[in-house]
């Protein structure tokens, strides 16, 4: 009931509303339109935001149910600020503070996901939602290891997906743990200069050239380093 469209992209539409059941307010998380007609990437969606409903962390969004039908969607709290990629859209910097409490607030969630043998897999902007005044939530993951040409078929351009998407995946690699954590470096580079670093070359296994701002701390600029070495060996090998 009275429903508030909050963020849209072309794979989910989020909306926030009140729950008269419950007679709270929710934010909910649906399906979009051109995968929703597809019934096996339907199903996909509501199994995967009921793994992600028996999970809970101060860092992960809480789930109250998954619907199946008429529309696939996912109620859950309400978000604690717009998805990260609202931030980012302009291109700009965000402030340093902000970046240093959402490297230890996303940090924290995958430690607790990865502690358990799981991973998220689907680390980007649009996945991450709140900001430095409200602790970041991570969003159900969304077909996390669905093949990009799949989603291009359906008319989607996967901008954001090709940007966040780990090397290895690229090469046929299986995902894990170390893709998460490559995601986690790309998140904060993107938040500390605007943008995302350029494409790994085919044999780069150097560190990143990173241009930051005045004033990053070398720690900061060496963990981000880190996250995004190629080769998901020279990564930091847990969250902790």
């Amino acid at each position: 009931h009275d429903l508030e469209l909050v963020y849209a992209d072309e794979e989910v539409v989020i909306l926030s509303g009140l729950d008269l059941t419950q007679r709270k307010r929710v934010s909910v998380h649906a399906l979009a339109p051109a995968l929703a007609r597809d019934e096996k990437l339907a199903a996909q969606f509501v199994r995967e935001g009921q793994e992600f409903a028996a999970l809970s962390h101060r860092g992960l969004l809480k789930i109250h149910r998954v619907v199946a039908a008429p529309t696939p969607h996912i109620v859950a709290e309400p978000l604690p600020g717009l998805p990260l990629s609202a931030a980012l859209a302009a291109g700009q910097p965000m402030p340093l503070h902000e970046v240093l409490a959402a490297g230890a607030h996303l940090t924290e969630a995958l430690d607790y996901l990865h502690q358990r043998g799981m991973i998220h897999g689907d680390l980007r902007p649009s996945r991450v939602a709140g900001g430095f005044h409200h602790e970041l939530r991570l969003c159900p993951p969304v077909f996390p290891q669905i093949a990009l040409e799949t989603l291009a078929a359906r008319g989607l351009t996967t901008v954001e997906r090709r940007g966040y998407r780990p090397p290895e995946l690229t090469a046929g690699a299986a995902a894990d743990y170390r893709g998460d954590l490559h995601a986690v470096g790309l998140l904060l580079h993107h938040m500390l200069t605007g943008a995302l670093p350029p494409p790994h070359t085919d044999d780069d296994d150097s560190d990143i050239a990173l241009r930051y701002r005045a004033g990053v701390p070398e720690a900061l600029s060496t963990l981000v380093q880190r996250c995004l070495q190629a080769d998901p060996g020279r990564r930091y090998q847990d969250s902790g």
